[in-house]
């Protein structure tokens, strides 16, 4: 049998069929707002097909289906809260997601606490009692790990660390408020800096590729040596290490470990982070800054896993 994992994301839709742990097959669609929570479910299905006819596999053999979201969810009830980045806000997930897939065990919760579950259980935090999990994208995904277990929060609301104001008055975020880490950390936060420093340099390579300039091609430019690029990253690395020092002082952990798109630059990004994050840091005894084992797989395989919920 095999499993479904979803991570729904503010840009894409990744999808994996997940066996023993492992993703076998994937694929991923753009995201779209089109139809609110039914279009997603909508194209969530049709996608579940493809992927499942595109490998020779049908849904009388999937066991389990999971969707992470970008958000703060009521596991018990499969409803998204809010998640901004997606607009969906008190909508019954499960339930639509249960009127298009049939008899399917279908679980909801948020895809940080999902990526992290991968990662506590097989990958770069595994056997961690004490653990902060960031995942760096469309937005600024946290997951808390006390006790080795993932803390939902004191209320059931969950953890939104990437809604930590660092920057009074700072940049407006897709929740309203002014400076979270959101702001200053997403994928998005460092292409805005991007375009406005390379603005100012039309001479740039940077600036004669604007037009396919992602942030995946801008630490390619780094790590070629382009000095504007690791100027722009060494503004960005500044942001992020005052959110993880921020982070290791207030709970100690025995990790910070980064996962999402961005985490993939690997160490143009986390030799930079490393170094000014642990010169924030008020303990001489404290955590490391790691990077996750799974990456942007994360999501799909904690959701497909369901280990949050004992399964």
């Amino acid at each position: 049998m095999i499993r479904i994992g979803v991570d729904i994301g503010g840009t894409n839709v990744g999808m994996g069929l997940v066996e023993d742990g492992e993703i076998v097959a994937k694929c991923s669609e753009r995201f779209s707002r089109a139809g609110g929570v039914e279009g997603c479910c909508d194209r969530i299905r049709a996608q579940a097909g493809e992927l499942l006819a595109g490998n020779g596999r049908t849904f009388d053999e999937v066991e389990w289906i999971g969707a992470a979201v970008p958000g703060s969810v009521n596991r018990e009830k499969g409803i998204v809260i809010d998640a901004y980045n997606l607009d969906f806000h008190d909508a019954p997930l499960r339930e639509r997601l249960a009127e298009r897939f049939g008899r399917y065990d279908i679980d909801v919760l948020n895809d940080a606490d999902a990526a992290a579950n991968a990662e506590l259980h097989s990958g770069a935090m595994k056997g961690m009692r004490t653990a902060a999990f960031i995942t760096l994208g469309t937005g600024v995904g946290f997951s808390l790990i006390i006790d080795g277990r993932i803390f939902e929060g004191g209320m059931g609301n969950g953890t939104e660390g990437g809604h930590m104001i660092l920057r009074s008055n700072g940049y407006r975020c897709s929740c309203g408020a002014r400076g979270c880490a959101e702001t200053l950390c997403s994928a998005p936060a460092l292409m805005i800096k991007a375009r406005r420093v390379i603005k100012a340099h039309p001479d740039s390579a940077l600036w004669r590729n604007r037009r396919k300039l992602n942030a995946k091609a801008l630490f390619e430019f780094a790590k070629n040596g382009d000095e504007l690029a690791l100027r722009i990253l060494d503004e960005y690395t500044d942001a992020l290490s005052d959110y993880v020092a921020s982070l290791m002082n207030l709970l100690d952990p025995e990790a910070v470990c980064i996962g999402g798109g961005i985490s993939a630059a690997g160490e143009i990004l986390f030799e930079p982070l490393r170094r000014k994050a642990y010169g924030k840091c008020f303990f001489r005894n404290h955590g490391k800054v790691i990077q996750a084992h799974y990456l942007n797989d994360a999501g799909i395989i904690g959701a497909a896993s369901g280990v949050a919920k004992g399964r």
